[in-house]
């Protein structure tokens, strides 16, 4: 594919806010409110547990005072965002529960834009070109054929389907503008000979988190 052709639809100098798929509609959200210190010890561990980080990292991305809220989507899923305290709270995190026959599935911790700000290397990365945006755009899981095959063999060795990995343009690592769950193991990605679903269930940095309506 010829990446002088490809577009840039979006401005590096644009601040990008975290958006899920499922906010591709409105969506409203309850008043932000301050985190308890007990649920923002739990919180931190969880972060740890998910991400190789360091004690700093961790109260850097979760700080003190941290503020939360409870969201809706278009689709009446619940979720829980978690906002870094200032005149202007910055989104860090989204917490996606998912539930399966009525069982409680492994939560999901989906980092915003500003949490790249702070850690760029927070996730592996899988690169595609610039017109496949538009096709996660509109709700397309990113197929294996559309990944450069050398940021897919560079996906660490252990990494598992459903794991999170970040999304970005080609020659463009800075700039990550998609966030999603791995569709298979990085084995089974490479063995099925560019065949398949590489990542699913995305979720795109190209709309604001200060649309929400608090209510």
């Amino acid at each position: 594919m010829n990446r002088d052709k490809l577009k840039s639809t979006h401005s590096l100098a644009s601040h990008f806010d975290h958006h899920s798929i499922m906010f591709k509609r409105p969506h409203s959200t309850k008043t932000l409110s301050p985190l308890r210190s007990s649920d923002l010890r739990k919180l931190r561990d969880e972060l740890i547990q998910l991400y190789p980080l360091s004690i700093p990292h961790v109260k850097q991305l979760l700080p003190d005072k941290l503020l939360t809220s409870k969201a809706t989507t278009h689709l009446d899923e619940s979720i829980t965002l978690y906002y870094a305290p200032s005149n202007e709270p910055d989104p860090r995190f989204i917490k996606i529960s998912h539930s399966k026959g009525g069982a409680s599935t492994r939560d999901l911790l989906v980092p915003t834009c500003y949490t790249f700000d702070l850690l760029p290397n927070l996730l592996p990365v899988l690169e595609t070109a610039e017109q496949v945006i538009d096709n996660l755009q509109s709700g397309s899981a990113l197929f294996t054929a559309g990944v450069s095959l050398t940021s897919l063999n560079a996906l660490p060795d252990g990494i598992r389907e459903g794991d999170l990995v970040a999304i970005v343009v080609y020659g463009q690592k800075e700039r990550v503008v998609a966030v999603g769950q791995l569709g298979a193991s990085k084995e089974q990605l490479v063995k099925d000979d560019r065949k398949g679903k590489a990542v699913i269930t995305v979720r795109l940095l190209s709309c604001s988190l200060y649309t929400f309506k608090f209510i």
